[in-house]
């Protein structure tokens, strides 16, 4: 029931939402998250891309530009 609830809420399907909370990557089906990662010659960083599809790891933020 809860399950249902919640992925009525995100706009997605119970089978999608139960995937991603267990961290299931389906390929061939990037959902856009708005990141980008690039790559640089000793690291990198991710920055805002409307189209971009990498997650943002867990307590890292995006600063904005200054």
């Amino acid at each position: 029931m809860i399950e249902r609830e919640l992925a009525s809420l995100c706009g997605v399907e119970p089978d999608e939402l139960r995937d991603y909370l267990r961290g299931y990557v389906k390929s061939g089906r990037a959902r856009r998250t708005g990141v980008t990662f690039v790559r640089g010659t000793h690291g990198g960083t991710y920055v805002l891309d409307p189209e971009g599809v990498d997650e943002l790891p867990a307590g890292n933020a995006i600063r904005p530009n200054a």
